[in-house]
């Protein structure tokens, strides 16, 4: 099989209905219409489709779900007009605790707005890194982190909110030898659900591990 290496700005599916079967001249606007929203079943990587033509049926062994949702074609593609303005501070501290552990801590603040003064959406007002990494052997670290985003909303309109969560991690590193070494990687440790966008849930707890060759 072969990929398509590149980005797709619309893609239009008709249900039923040949087009272009003869000469044509070329659109030069973009379709109008209402988008729906399909998925393999257990996948989050949804593709917009647009169809103006009529419903689509999709049946197959239960390996295809559709689900349809309409929205507003310009509410997801516009441009802020005139100059954003993001500022705040932030700070961060790493402190050797003894001989084999190592604390950080880091806090941003956050105020972002378009030229009008409206908040910009997606934008955390607070957001809080802290982590430890213990080295109790020179081949062995253990890591452990977390992440708190504040106060943060999907829309100018300050009417969804997708922020004030916390989710924890960490992680192991054992060197084997100094061509081998073996690492873990853990994620959502309390199997947090949050969304960072509306509408696109984040991974629940997940693992890893794996072997890193170095040759």
């Amino acid at each position: 099989s072969n990929y398509f290496d590149g980005y797709i700005d619309e893609f239009r599916l008709s249900n039923g209905i040949a087009r272009w079967t003869g000469p044509f001249t070329p659109p030069t606007t973009s379709y109008q219409g209402q988008y729906n929203q399909i998925a393999s079943a257990g996948s989050n990587n949804f593709v917009s489709i647009l169809c103006v033509d009529s419903a689509i049926t999709i049946t197959s062994a239960g390996n295809v779900s559709l689900r349809t949702n309409y929205y507003n074609m310009d509410a997801y593609y516009t441009n802020t007009v005139g100059s954003s303005i993001l500022q705040g501070y932030e700070a961060k501290i790493k402190q050797p605790i003894g001989e084999t552990l190592i604390a950080t801590g880091a806090y941003t603040r956050l105020h972002a707005a378009d030229a009008s003064g409206k908040e910009l959406a997606r934008r955390p007002h607070d957001s809080v890194k802290v982590s430890a990494d213990w080295y109790p052997y020179e081949t062995l670290h253990i890591g452990m982190n977390t992440q708190y985003i504040g106060t943060r909303y999907d829309n100018t309109a300050q009417t969804i909110e997708t922020g004030n969560y916390a989710v924890f991690g960490g992680v192991l590193n054992y060197t084997i030898n100094k061509n081998l070494d073996f690492y873990a990687k853990f994620d959502n440790i309390f199997d947090r659900y949050y969304q960072t966008v509306d509408g696109y849930a984040t991974a629940g707890r997940s693992g890893y591990i794996g072997l890193k060759v170095n040759y």
